[in-house]
C-alpha cells in the first residue's frame, strides 16, 4: 500500500513535469516504474512509524504548489498583445463573460492549470492550511478537481477560481449541488489586494504616459503601432487576476472571498 501511494506521488509529479518539459516526456516515462518499485522496496524495509513519517515530508514536498514567476519582467509586447486579443468582446466592453482566455493562457504558462491535490477526509483535516469551500454543481465540481482550468471572468475582483473563506457548514448545498471543502497549501504565495490594485494601477498610469510621451516624439505609422502595445498590456493589467498571474501570486482575498489563480495551491476533499 505504502508503495502504490508513493509511486502515486511520483506519477503525479512526473505528470507536471512532462507538461512544462514536453521533451523530458520519454524518460520520465520510463522513470515512473522504476521510481515506483524503489520506493516499493524502502517502503518494505522501514518500520512503520518511519514509513508514515516519510509519507508525510514526501507528500509535503512533491505536492507543493507550482512555483510562479514574474512574467512582467519577461513577456514581450508581443505575447501581451496575444494575450489582450485572447479576451473576449463582452469582457473588453466590460459586460461579464463566463471565461477569461487570457487568463487561461497565462495560467498555461505558469502551470497554475495543473490538477489540485485530492485527498481523503482524515488527510484533508489533518493537512495544513487556510480552509476555503466551494458549493457548486456537480459538473462545475469535477471541472475544479479534474477538468480544464475552471477560472471564471469577473472585471470587479479579478478574475480566477473563487472561493468562499472557511468551512460551508452555513452553506448547505441545494438540490443538484454539491460542497467541496478546500485548502489553500501553506507556502503559497498571496498578497494583499490594496497593494495588488496600487501595483496595477501604477504600473496602467506608466503605460499611459508612455503613449503619451511617445504620441509627442514619434512619427504616426510608429506612434500607431506602439501605441496597441502599450494598449494591449494596460488592457491586460486591468483585471487583478490576471495581474497577480502575471506577477506570480497564486492567490488574493477580495471582498469576503478568494481569488485563486494556481489550481496546484489548493488540497480538495468532497
Amino acid at each position: 500500500m505504502m508503495g502504490n501511494r508513493l509511486t502515486e506521488l511520483m506519477r503525479s509529479v512526473l505528470q507536471r513535469l512532462t507538461r512544462t518539459l514536453p521533451e523530458a516526456g520519454g524518460a520520465a516515462a520510463r522513470a515512473t516504474d522504476e521510481i515506483g518499485q524503489g520506493i516499493g522496496t524502502v517502503a518494505g524495509t522501514a518500520s512503520a512509524a518511519d514509513r508514515t513519517t516519510a509519507f508525510d515530508d514526501l507528500e509535503r514536498q512533491m505536492l507543493a504548489p507550482v512555483r510562479g514567476q514574474d512574467l512582467i519582467r519577461t513577456a514581450t509586447p508581443d505575447d501581451l498583445r496575444r494575450l489582450a486579443d485572447r479576451m473576449s468582446v463582452e469582457d473588453r466592453l466590460g459586460a461579464g463573460a463566463a471565461t477569461d482566455p487570457a487568463l487561461t493562457e497565462i495560467a498555461r504558462r505558469q502551470g497554475f492549470d495543473g490538477l489540485p491535490s485530492l485527498v481523503t477526509r482524515e488527510q484533508f483535516d489533518a493537512a495544513e492550511g487556510t480552509e476555503l469551500h466551494l458549493v457548486t454543481g456537480e459538473s462545475h465540481a469535477e471541472q475544479v478537481i479534474s477538468g480544464t482550468y475552471p477560472a471564471t471572468y469577473d472585471p470587479l475582483d479579478g478574475s480566477g477560481i473563487h472561493l468562499g473563506w472557511g468551512t460551508a457548514a452555513d452553506r448547505p448545498a441545494g438540490p443538484g449541488a454539491v460542497t467541496l471543502r478546500i485548502k489553500l497549501k501553506p507556502g503559497a504565495r498571496t498578497v494583499d489586494v490594496t497593494d495588488l490594485a496600487v501595483d496595477s494601477s501604477d504600473r496602467r498610469a506608466a503605460l499611459l504616459g508612455a503613449i503619451r510621451l511617445l504620441g509627442d516624439q514619434s512619427s504616426p505609422k510608429v506612434w500607431a503601432a506602439r501605441k496597441r502595445e502599450l494598449y494591449a498590456q494596460r488592457d491586460v493589467y486591468a483585471n487583478l487576476g490576471r495581474f497577480a498571474a502575471l506577477r506570480g501570486y497564486d492567490a488574493y482575498f477580495a471582498n469576503g472571498r478568494w481569488v485563486v489563480l494556481n489550481r496546484t495551491a489548493l488540497t480538495i476533499t468532497r
